[in-house]
């Protein structure tokens, strides 16, 4: 009811202190003496109490609040628009039915280290095109296209659950129509695809690796 009557957003959780000071404003106005309303709010010092009724400090506080709670919703309605990486993958790997690009090979000129086995030709080529979307939507949109984050790995940056499951990915029959991505995102990681697939793989790791985006 104070909320209301002092046009403060209903719906918005206050801090308790917070509140005693809505509670304090709307007291003064309705006309309670400054004495009276530093004995309910139990203040030892009256100036205590005039700090609390000061309106356009509350309506800071206030404001402060309501703003955060409204780019946290924001930021969360925009997580949940995100796709899944994996949704990419099968996007990337559909535009490659007969396996020709995405090979299963294994990267023979990659050097073996200690407890490294090199990634399979198509694992590493599917992880850089994951890479390079990922960066050129950001670069146009200002956001990212997919919800996982990149991890650091020999090589440059994977996607882990793609580059763990990418032998699930290679084994699918995958129809683009099929894929559960939008016709602007398709269309973008399309262009991607059949820009990049023309480079070395040693460009495809030196550009993902300079982050032009």
């Amino acid at each position: 009811q104070v909320k209301k009557e002092l046009n403060l957003p209903v719906n918005v959780e206050l801090a308790p202190h917070t509140l005693r000071r809505c509670f304090a404003t709307y007291q003064a106005i309705s006309g309670m003496p400054l004495p009276v309303l530093q004995k309910v709010l139990g203040h030892s010092k009256i100036s205590t109490t005039a700090l609390y009724i000061k309106d356009s400090d509350l309506s800071n506080l206030v404001n402060r609040k309501t703003t955060y709670i409204r780019n946290a919703k924001f930021i969360m309605k925009k997580k949940q628009q995100l796709i899944s990486a994996t949704e990419i993958a099968k996007l990337l790997m559909s535009f490659d039915p007969d396996r020709e690009y995405f090979l299963d090979g294994k990267m023979l000129n990659k050097t073996e280290e200690e407890g490294y086995e090199p990634p399979t030709i198509g694992n590493f080529r599917l992880n850089k095109m994951l890479h390079i979307c990922q960066m050129l939507h950001y670069a146009k949109y200002e956001e990212p296209l997919f919800l996982e984050d990149l991890r650091a790995y020999y090589h440059g940056a994977i996607v882990y659950p793609v580059y763990r499951g990418f032998f699930s990915f290679y084994r699918q029959s995958l129809a683009t129509k099929e894929i559960s991505v939008t016709k602007e995102k398709k269309n973008l990681v399309s262009k991607i695809y059949y820009y990049f697939k023309n480079y070395s793989d040693e460009y495809l790791e030196t550009f993902s690796h300079d982050d032009p985006a």
